[in-house]
């Protein structure tokens, strides 16, 4: 029986629902796949997934994989860089078709431990049987496949490897929810889109900036310009004094730079880039002081990002009177702190629907 992209949720939600076991050879798997597809955790299943190619989210992986060593008789879990199939095979029932297991091929996503369903972006169909002729030929083709050279175990350096490729995946993968490239905003950012993107908020509460700083800061950027021979206007250098250690990723990671005034009001000053220089001084007490240097850039997340889309973001945050649970809910020091952009836009977009 053809399903379209209509059917094809409920289609695959009744065979998991259904059958006491499960064959499932499907190439990329996303957020909310876990818990979408195994609710029942004793539930005998057998999986392979596509872990090299980057388009498989790693945590997700691994959640099957935590899984299975707490139960070894009802989860198993393989990988096959030459897979991209999509068959799910039960017992009395299965379904081969276009969607992945992932936020895009399904709509499923987890806000708050909480799996939640939402309209796919891609348009997918399938084919749904009962047929037994079909049922065995499927049975035979996954048995060969399980067995067959190009399957083998997951390690923990298959996990490194596969969350350097889901980096650099996430990061280069156009954005195709808006092909206007309009300038990024909290207000109408897909969520599930941004998840796991290198972006960052960085949050502060005072202006202090010590001389020793100013300082180090000058002579970086006199060196800066010296290397330029002043043949070419050079942008300014950005520093940070005494932060702890900022994300890293393997690819450039944008951070937002958010200023909290201790009496209310936000003020945006841009978006950044770390140079991975810590330049290290001493204060006049003789005790140890560093800035962590970086450059400043027009866009956040490969959308334009100036000083209008700095000023609407400020404008944004006042408005929805957010900004404690912001705070609340990044890694702060009281001073200042770190919030991944998912984060921070769910709080926004959230706050905004009660308004």
């Amino acid at each position: 029986m053809f399903i379209g992209p209509e059917e094809y949720k409920s289609c695959l939600r009744k065979l998991v629902a259904e059958e006491e076991a499960l064959d499932i050879a499907v190439a990329f798997w996303g957020a909310g796949a876990y818990e979408y597809l195994y609710p029942d955790k004793t539930k005998p299943i057998r999986m392979i997934c596509n872990l090299r190619t980057g388009g498989t989210n790693p945590v997700v992986i691994q959640q099957f994989l935590d899984q299975a060593n707490r139960n070894n008789a009802s989860m198993e879990i393989r990988q096959c860089d030459r897979l991209h199939a999509k068959v799910i095979l039960g017992k009395h029932q299965a379904l081969i078709g276009s969607a992945n297991l992932s936020t895009n091929g399904l709509g499923i996503e987890v806000d708050d431990n909480e799996t939640i369903e939402r309209s796919a972006l891609w348009l997918e169909a399938g084919i749904y049987t009962r047929d037994g002729d079909e049922l065995t030929a499927m049975r035979n083709w996954f048995e060969r496949l399980w067995q067959s050279k190009h399957v083998r175990l997951i390690g923990e350096e298959d996990i490194k490897d596969a969350k350097r490729a889901w980096e650099r995946h996430r990061a280069t993968r156009p954005d195709l929810s808006d092909p206007s490239n309009a300038p990024f905003s909290l207000a109408t950012c897909d969520l599930s889109e941004i998840k796991d993107l290198p972006a960052y908020a960085l949050l502060y509460r005072n202006e202090l900036f010590s001389d020793e700083a100013k300082a180090a800061l000058k002579a970086e950027q006199d060196s800066v310009d010296e290397q330029q021979g002043g043949q070419t206007k050079t942008s300014k250098l950005w520093a940070f004094e005494g932060w702890r250690e900022f994300p890293k990723a393997s690819v450039p990671v944008d951070f937002v730079s958010i200023y909290w005034r201790p009496r209310g009001g936000i003020r945006v000053d841009g978006v950044c880039r770390f140079l991975d220089l810590r330049n290290t001084f001493n204060y006049a007490d003789d005790t140890k002081g560093y800035i962590d240097l970086a450059k400043p850039v027009q866009e956040l997340l490969k959308r334009p990002f100036r000083k209008e889309d700095r000023k609407s973001m400020a404008e944004l945050l006042n408005s929805c009177h957010c900004m404690s649970e912001i705070w609340e809910a990044s890694d702060n020091d009281g001073e200042a702190g770190v919030i991944h952009l998912e984060d921070l836009a769910r709080i926004v977009q959230r706050h905004m629907k009660k308004k």
